[in-house]
């Protein structure tokens, strides 16, 4: 399923379950950033001229 086929049965959502889908998709960005960004107690190389 695309996005587009996605965006008429996002529009039929009452206002409650649209805000639980923003939640969702919220809380899947902030999964997917932590797993991307730096980690504790690990070493970095930086390259610097």
């Amino acid at each position: 399923m695309s996005v587009a086929d996605l965006f008429p049965i996002l529009h039929k959502l009452s206002r409650a379950d649209k805000l639980k889908v923003m939640q969702f998709l919220v809380q899947e960005l902030a999964t997917e950033e932590e797993a991307l960004s730096l980690q504790s107690e690990v070493t970095y190389h930086v390259w610097s001229p």
